[in-house]
């Protein structure tokens, strides 16, 4: 259905809004709950922008396992943007070897849960 195909969109259309504040009161929480919904649904850019609020404890607690995690699926579906944030992860940001690993971890169960 053309509805359940444009829902991941409409999530992260909202959840931009609230992250950046044009639409609507900035609001780190809000945005993080709805590029989540959009991330589990397989959105790259929600994963993506899910993994900078991870990495930066906005409206989530700071998590660098739980950044790469997010960041590394968005990478696995293509996502340019997200290929050279987690380029950024693992050379400009030094994420630790352990957190990476803990990343690609979660990131492997949540595509086994996912099918």
């Amino acid at each position: 259905m053309a509805e359940e195909a444009d829902l991941p969109e409409a999530h992260f259309k909202v959840a931009a809004a609230f992250y950046t504040g044009q639409g609507a009161k900035k609001d780190y929480t809000e945005a993080a709950k709805w590029f989540r919904k959009a991330a589990e649904l397989g959105h790259a850019s929600s994963q993506m922008y899910l993994g900078d609020c991870y990495r930066l404890g906005q409206g989530v607690p700071r998590d660098q396992a739980e950044a790469y995690k997010w960041i590394y699926l968005a990478a696995d579906l293509g996502n340019e943007a997200a290929v050279k944030r987690k380029e950024r992860l693992e050379s400009v940001y030094k994420i630790s070897a352990a957190d990476k690993a803990e990343g690609e971890k979660r990131a492997k169960q949540f595509v086994s849960a996912s099918r």
